[in-house]
């Protein structure tokens, strides 16, 4: 099932606008859980809370903690 490249241009715009609260590199993967209707995984816990609190998106937790 991986990898699995994803074309990044459709997903510029959206990720623009969350770049106010996130960094570009985290922005584009938000813009793609969202437009899948997937599941963010991160191990980093501050972008997992903003995904979760301020996107509302399903994250999963890989921290290892």
């Amino acid at each position: 099932m991986f990898p699995h490249r994803v074309e990044h241009r459709p997903l510029l715009a959206r990720a623009r606008h969350l770049g106010a609260a996130l960094s570009g590199y985290d922005a584009l993967y938000a813009a793609l859980a969202e437009a899948t209707d997937g599941r963010l995984g991160t191990g980093d816990q501050a972008f997992a809370a903003t995904a979760r609190t301020q996107l509302g998106l399903d994250v999963a937790d890989l921290s290892g903690s």
